[in-house]
């Protein structure tokens, strides 16, 4: 599903010199695996994770993913691309404050072109699936943090992605919290969703099929 090779990336900061955010990094994640990116701050596990969503392009290296070559598209090619295959949850939920729950997950279908009544049918059945059937209509700000990332996850969803990626997902959530959003991946997992995630947490990462370590832009084996 994703294949990584010889991927560099690096930065140049606004007080000079090249700092290397990766290093040569060489991987391959099967379809239908849970995988984890763990390390340190710094790391390069978000350079990762955002390199493989086509967010970042490669200073060297390439990134295929379901047979598609991120790493070499244009710009607007990978936004088109991004928009049918990939899923994105973040720690910071990045929910629509005026719109509702469900208004929200239909965001990504509409992206994708669905008509407005298929959009909403769409958003409706992922958000009950994930146990919001009775917060359809409610704001962002009326659903507590855990309701609000089960919101951002049904968003992702929605498109039925090749690939859900998934940011620091629980760092925003306290413990019965995240337990929640991981047991929600892991069902998602069984039912054939390839996932990548990028996490601080042993015990997150504990939960997954597949744990990768990166420390300074590298590999650990």
């Amino acid at each position: 599903m994703i294949s990584i090779k010889g991927l560099s990336r690096k930065f140049q900061p606004s007080r000079g010199g090249e700092v290397a955010a990766l290093a040569g990094i060489d991987l391959e994640v099967k379809s239908g695996e849970f995988a984890a990116l763990t390390g340190p701050s710094g790391s390069g596990k978000t350079t990762l994770l955002f390199s493989i969503g086509g967010l970042l392009t490669p200073t060297a290296g390439s990134v295929t993913v379901a047979g598609i070559e991120v790493s070499g598209l244009s710009a607007p090619a990978r936004a088109r691309w991004r928009a049918k295959n990939l899923g994105f949850v973040f720690q910071t939920f990045h929910l629509v404050p005026y719109l509702s729950a469900v208004e929200n997950v239909c965001l990504a279908p509409l992206a994708r072109g669905r008509a407005g009544a298929d959009a909403r049918k769409a958003a409706e059945e992922i958000l009950k699936r994930l146990g919001l059937a009775d917060r359809l209509d409610h704001l962002p700000g009326e659903l507590s943090a855990g309701e609000q990332q089960r919101v951002s996850l049904a968003r992702a969803l929605a498109n039925e992605p090749a690939v859900l990626l998934a940011d620091e997902p629980t760092g925003n959530l306290d413990g019965p919290r995240a337990a929640e959003i991981m047991d929600l991946l892991v069902e998602e997992n069984k039912r054939g969703q390839t996932i990548v995630l990028a996490t601080h947490s042993d015990q997150v990462a504990a939960r997954a099929g597949v744990r990768i370590r990166l420390d300074r832009g590298k590999l650990m084996l």
